[in-house]
């Protein structure tokens, strides 16, 4: 691992991520996050393509804590891809202190979960790409 390296997730401190190296790329997450449906794509996909996992222990931060260290309140436009751990890193703002007109939510499985967690905050889900869900938060929506 390299001196820097850390992940976004929703607490602070350290925590188990698996990388995996020469999938398409590097690719990972953090372990507890993975559904059943993204373990076994991830195997697909080792299998298929080569490369090899690694566990490795990082550094943690939430979004809250990264966004109050750098004084960031607000932000245009918010992309969340972690792997799995989508949601998990939405629950880590702290939507009191921090707003963004537009998140874009990598969604693979199309789970209803992450659109009903970010209603209680009214955003609004524009149109879904791919795999991704774009969200309008309240400025935006009725446009």
């Amino acid at each position: 691992m390299s001196a820097g390296e850390q992940c976004c997730w929703n607490y602070g401190g350290e925590g188990t991520v698996r990388r995996h190296l020469g999938l398409l790329g590097d690719a990972g997450g953090v372990l507890s996050s993975y559904p059943a449906a993204h373990r076994r794509r991830i195997r697909n996909e080792l299998r298929k393509l080569g490369g090899a996992p690694d566990v490795v222990e990082v550094p943690m931060e939430s979004l809250s804590q990264i966004f109050q260290g750098l004084e960031i309140q607000r932000a245009e436009f918010l992309s969340i891809d972690i792997e799995g751990g989508e949601l998990d890193t939405l629950k880590s703002i702290d939507f009191s202190a921090f707003s963004t007109k537009v998140i874009l939510v990598e969604n693979n499985y199309n789970s209803s979960k992450i659109c009903r967690y970010l209603r209680k905050f009214a955003y609004s889900r524009a149109l879904r790409i791919g795999a991704d869900d774009i969200y309008f938060g309240p400025p935006l929506i009725g446009l």
